[in-house]
């Protein structure tokens, strides 16, 4: 090897060992263990790993069965499975609205199969996945609605009927 090479490796592993000593110096030479004395957790790269805690969300009561919400997917099946995701939450409102309406039954399987209602409703329809996450978000909100928390309401509290075409579906408080 020539004897510059060996001469400027020798100054570069000098200098840096001297930054790695002013380093130490700077931090202490020790890695601050928290207020419980455990020492931070840090990660491949030598970050802190950091968690952050959440806020708990409140425990509401589900004022609905499974049965319930497959009752809705097929509901939307037949009267919504062409129409937008609004449009869709919208009909399993509307059934929610007549739940709670003293001029229709109080339960969600007798709303979508009382006589004459909701043609588009068979216990024989499929339950798709996506129709079936429609319903399952609007009865959880309807849900945490009854409880007193403030939901994202697709439909007013008034509308009881619908009538559609097969991609919308068009709502209203009288027949």
């Amino acid at each position: 090897m020539n004897k510059y090479t060996i001469i400027i490796a020798q100054v570069c592993a000098v200098l840096l060992a001297l930054i790695m000593l002013i380093l130490l110096a700077i931090d202490g030479g020790v890695i601050e263990a928290d207020a419980d004395g455990v020492p931070p957790e840090v990660d491949t790269n030598g970050l802190c790993v950091v968690e952050i805690a959440e806020t708990a969300e409140p425990e509401y009561e589900m004022y609905f069965t499974e049965a319930d919400v497959i009752a809705l997917a097929r509901m939307l099946y037949g009267e919504a499975r062409g129409c937008t995701v609004d449009n869709q939450m919208k009909c399993v409102w509307c059934v929610l609205n007549r739940v709670d309406d003293p001029r229709f039954p109080d339960t969600i399987i007798g709303a979508v199969s009382q006589p004459g209602q909701f043609y588009g409703y068979s216990p024989d329809f499929p339950v798709w996945d996506n129709l079936y996450a429609v319903a399952l978000d609007v009865l959880t909100r309807w849900s945490m609605e009854k409880q007193g928390a403030d939901v994202a309401r697709e439909l007013d509290k008034n509308a009881v009927f619908f009538t559609g075409d097969g991609t919308t579906n068009w709502f209203r408080s009288v027949y």
